[in-house]
């Protein structure tokens, strides 16, 4: 992070200070597409509201990364300082001796989203909903969490208080509601692709 750079929102990532130092995923632009129109007075679904606002951050972007690999290389040899990204990539640069600090902006963080499905017609459904609930136990969302440095998908899960009380880490109903930017899962699904498209002909090139 730039020396004396404070970053209390989002609007901070638009500040002229941070031309050329800014780096984000170009294979899922829905976190920025939601947070301009979000600063502009819309939502997800209205998220042509943030259009404008978005092409105005694009002088202040140095580069984008397709994985999380590509990500910690421009974190690490300092080429995009700032970035958007995961806060568990940004747990583990820092313990690869990176100094590296998370930011949560006062508008709250949009949640990332993985998933787990079952197969249709596989012949194998038993075992994979024996794993299904062995991953939502509690104790193993624990450990995962206390791994990866990141929110257990169950509330009834405990965490050591030195990882409950990390940026980006929610183990509270209450948490979820007040520092996180839930979108909407089908808006996000149907909306995904449009969202990528035009900012790769707007943002990115």
């Amino acid at each position: 992070m730039p020396a004396g750079i404070k970053f209390e929102s989002w609007a901070d990532l638009w500040k002229p200070e941070l031309k050329g130092k800014i780096s984000a995923p170009d294979f899922d632009a829905s976190h920025l597409v939601v947070v301009a129109a979000k600063l502009e007075g819309g939502d997800a679904a209205s998220w042509e509201k943030g259009q404008a606002k978005l092409k105005a951050l694009k002088p202040n972007f140095n580069s984008y990364y397709a994985n999380d690999a590509a990500s910690q290389q421009l974190m690490q040899n300092g080429e995009a300082p700032v970035q958007v990204m995961l806060s568990m990539n940004a747990y583990y640069i820092e313990s690869q001796g990176v100094n590296v600090k998370l930011a949560m902006p006062k508008e709250g963080a949009v949640l990332g989203i993985d998933t787990i499905g079952i197969m249709k017609g596989t012949k194998k459904a038993e075992l994979a909903y024996k794993f299904i609930n062995t991953l939502l136990d509690p104790a193993i969302q624990s450990q995962i969490a206390t791994l990866k440095k990141g929110s257990p998908v169950v509330l009834n899960a405990k965490l050591d208080p030195a990882v409950a009380k990390l940026p980006g880490v929610f183990t509270t109903a209450e948490q979820w509601d007040k520092e996180a930017l839930v979108i909407d899962h089908k808006l996000r699904a149907e909306k995904t692709g449009e969202w990528r498209k035009w900012f790769t002909e707007n943002v990115i090139n």
